[in-house]
């Protein structure tokens, strides 16, 4: 999944094997991985979050 924050491209991946969450963004050598911390929530697979249809946006 790719997001933007702050005119900041970033790229989220679940690493199912793994059973983890990634982080990459851009560097100027390349790109960086950054774990994502766990909460302490249940674990959800991509295919089981629920994507709102009409979201509000947030500016």
């Amino acid at each position: 999944m790719q997001i933007e924050v702050n005119k900041q491209s970033y790229f989220l991946h679940f690493i199912r094997e793994e059973g983890r969450w990634l982080l990459f963004k851009p560097t100027r050598s390349g790109m960086e991985a950054v774990a994502v911390v766990d909460d302490g929530g249940p674990l959800l697979f991509p295919d089981e979050i629920e994507v709102d249809s009409d979201p509000e946006v947030v500016n």
